[in-house]
């Protein structure tokens, strides 16, 4: 589907007007708008009637998917609401031994010699 439907046409005419800037809004801002709306609905997982946004929707359909066993679903509700599981990365030197560092500051004077 071609951005030139319906959202880009409003932000053309809104630019045009000079109340925007001319750059059109990002997939971000696009996607915020619809997950954003809401209606009422019955909760699926309460069976109770609520005003649900589309994002809400997406969490509970995820919920469902998790208790049906879809481990994907699983680890998508995990690192949405736990973060993603740290990876440790330990640098060392040969053999696991530590790795030396040091800084050496040299000035060279305008004979070209250097003194440290």
């Amino acid at each position: 589907m071609s951005r030139e439907n319906g959202f880009d046409k409003d932000h053309k005419r809104a630019s045009e007007a000079g109340k925007i800037s001319k750059r059109p809004p990002s997939w971000k801002t696009i996607y915020e708008k619809y997950l954003q709306l809401e209606e009422e609905a019955i909760n699926q997982l309460t069976g109770k009637q609520s005003k649900l946004s589309h994002r809400d929707w997406i969490a509970i359909d995820d919920i469902k998917k998790a208790r049906e066993g879809d481990d994907r679903a699983k680890e998508r509700i995990q690192n949405r609401t736990e973060g993603k599981a740290v990876q440790k990365t330990e640098v060392s030197g040969i053999d696991g031994e530590a790795i030396e560092n040091h800084i050496v500051v040299e000035f060279v004077n305008d004979k070209n010699t250097v003194s440290k």
